[in-house]
């Protein structure tokens, strides 16, 4: 087996940049799932930071401090680091960037958990 070197697709950026291995790692994660399907299905796909704090409250966390705190630093850094969204603090939205690679994973999850 050969090493490139690289961990990224370099090809045609079906998954924004992002390798396979690290998009499943980025989906394995409940809360930053719970956050791409809130994102997919807003119009535009952009959401503001409340509305995801909300949908957290209502889907997966109990506290309203425990899920502020973890949207801030822990799951829109990952999400933003693995390329599929973009965070406006001034503007306090964030913006999902769909790539094919992303959607069809996240598509499939969603029929298994029966989102």
């Amino acid at each position: 087996m050969t090493d490139t070197g690289s961990d990224r697709d370099e090809g045609d950026g079906s998954s924004g940049g992002t390798s396979f291995d690290e998009l499943l790692e980025v989906v394995a994660d409940q809360h930053r799932r719970s956050v791409l399907y809130c994102l997919q299905d807003t119009d535009g796909d952009v959401a503001s930071f409340e509305e995801l704090r909300e949908h957290l409250l209502a889907h997966d966390l109990d506290d309203s401090k425990r899920a502020t705190i973890a949207l801030h630093h822990r799951i829109l850094p990952r999400l933003e680091d693995a390329g599929l969204v973009e965070y406006d603090a001034r503007s306090d939205t964030v913006r999902y960037r769909e790539g094919d690679l992303a959607e069809r994973l996240l598509d499939r999850l969603a029929d298994v958990e029966k989102r």
